[in-house]
């Protein structure tokens, strides 16, 4: 080979192990963030025993979806219960005058209040239709990742062929491989996004992942 080619591969080397010291901090890191989360020391070992396997998704019936959302979700129970707060304050100010400042900022919390309670509901069913939304997008998404996977594949096995036979060079040969390796990345990447995307429908229409501040 020429003295170029080699010292271009010995680059490639170079580079390529560089991306694997990134990749390796990037794991321990997550590592670490993933023991700090669940209170474990941060140098426990994690060792990674489930699958990355396609969850089931739930049969949607939308409107369903809403009236359990209305019925659970702490955003609307949060937003009821600040509307009797903010009554009982409003109560307490009426030995003021109306036009004193305590008695107009409470009367502006109420009011606020009151819009609040008026439009979460609204924003939950916007939310649910969107999660439901997602997840026809998720797994839309997810199908293109395997087609893509199984394009790579099938261009690997012809590239092989032709290697075999001499008619392709060991570079588009190493170029095939990385192409499947990197669709094999994107098909995780996709299940890993529509799994979440299920787990984020489930939750929205039961109790939610969140609640509002008083």
């Amino acid at each position: 080979l020429a003295k170029k080619d080699v010292l271009s591969a010995q680059s490639a080397v170079t580079a390529a192990q560089s991306s694997v010291n990134a990749a390796e901090t990037k794991l321990e890191y997550a590592k670490m963030s993933f023991n700090f989360l669940l209170g474990y020391p941060i140098m426990q070992p994690v060792i990674f025993t489930d699958a990355l396997d396609v969850v089931t998704s739930p049969a949607i019936d939308i409107d369903t979806s809403i009236e359990n959302a209305m019925a659970k979700r702490n955003e609307v129970k949060g937003t009821q219960f600040a509307v009797q707060i903010h009554k009982i304050l409003m109560e307490s100010t009426k030995e003021y005058s109306q036009s004193t400042s305590v008695y107009l900022e409470e009367e502006i919390a109420l009011k606020s209040a009151e819009k609040l309670a008026k439009d979460v509901p609204v924003q939950i069913e916007i939310d649910l239709r969107n999660k439901a939304s997602g997840l026809e997008d998720k797994m839309a998404a997810l199908e293109a990742a395997k087609a893509m996977k199984a394009y790579a594949e099938e261009g690997y096995r012809l590239i092989s062929i032709s290697y075999d036979a001499g008619m392709t060079t060991l570079a588009e040969l190493q170029q095939a491989q990385a192409n499947v390796y990197k669709a094999g990345l994107g098909v995780s990447a996709a299940i890993s996004d529509y799994d979440l995307a299920v787990y984020e429908f489930k939750y929205a229409q039961d109790v939610g992942t969140s609640r509002l501040s008083l």
